[in-house]
């Protein structure tokens, strides 16, 4: 339920002296008309939900600040809070198992965006990674936000729940989406242009976080890491990893800061450079979604030697 916080207008002051102007006693100060609650289950979701809603909306992330929503299994009493603290969940089915199971438990209106995003199968190495395999190995690819084009769509699908919890504003919420769609436009033609002649077009990460983006701009990602992170890689695996390497002439590995060990390894074992990349599943530590997606393409820029 809509949050109906409002503002009053005081009650006037004394009469205005005959030599200055009336004081308008009949001025009433309209209410402001409550924003809608919007929580989100991660942080690009949060992002394009906040372009959108501007002024209208509150948003806020489901999950505490700096968690991985990928990792995070919410208790009962979180589930309940989601309820009770916004009028809109929006949710992606698949991105997180652990809501997905619970969800019944949340009373507030959840929109499903999967529909809008679709979200596929990715492995993290083209061979079989340790024992992915059967159900292991087809885990559905939760990293969508690196396609500039499903988050477009899902934007759309933003504006249009949005639109119909508040119809007195869906001429607002309209121009924020075609705002939001000129800015991915452009993100997607800097990608584009920005990758199109490379030394290499192997993307080699530990987190099989950018399947969607190397898909898009015709690279291969190369991860340690299988979909599923409870999978522990193998020997045999770093050994397809390094050969991925070899053949492919990679001179950068990509790391992100919860796994730079693991990768430092690997490039003092392959004679490989290391630098950055943000899988932006949670706030960037500066900057917003757009600068995060800009400093990834510097990033692999430098690393896959494009011109």
């Amino acid at each position: 339920m809509l949050s109906l916080a409002g503002c009053t207008t005081p009650p006037p002051g004394p009469a205005a002296s005959s030599s200055g102007p009336a004081a308008d006693s009949d001025t009433v100060q309209t209410p402001a008309a409550p924003k809608i609650r919007v929580t989100a289950t991660s942080y690009p979701i949060a992002w394009v939900a906040e372009q959108i809603g501007g002024e209208y909306a509150t948003v806020s992330m489901a999950t505490p600040a700096g968690v991985d929503p990928l990792l995070y299994a919410y208790t009962p009493d979180e589930l309940a809070q989601l309820g009770e603290a916004s009028d809109v969940l929006f949710y992606v089915a698949g991105f997180q198992p652990a809501l997905d199971e619970n969800l019944a438990q949340v009373s507030t209106p959840a929109v499903d965006l999967a529909p809008h995003v679709q979200l596929v199968h990715h492995r993290a190495l083209a061979g079989n990674h340790g024992d992915e395999s059967g159900e292991a190995g087809r885990q559905l690819d939760p990293y969508f936000w690196h396609d500039t084009e499903r988050l477009t769509r899902l934007a759309g699908a933003v504006r249009e729940a949005l639109s119909n919890m508040d119809p007195a504003h869906a001429t607002e919420y309209a121009q924020a989406l075609d705002s939001l769609t000129g800015k991915l436009n452009e993100l997607d033609a800097h990608y584009a242009a920005g990758l199109a002649q490379c030394a290499t077009r192997t993307v080699v990460t530990y987190r099989p976080a950018y399947a969607y983006m190397t898909d898009r701009y015709h690279l291969q990602q190369v991860a340690v890491q299988a979909m599923d992170p409870a999978i522990t890689p193998t020997a045999k695996d770093i050994r397809n990893v390094k050969l991925e390497i070899n053949a492919n002439h990679v001179g950068t590995v990509f790391t992100e800061g919860g796994n730079s060990e693991a990768i430092a390894q690997l490039a003092a074992e392959t004679g490989t450079q290391v630098a950055s990349l943000d899988s932006l599943s949670t706030p960037p530590a500066q900057g917003d979604y757009l600068s995060g997606m800009e400093d990834n393409l510097q990033s692999l820029r430098a690393g896959l030697g494009c011109q």
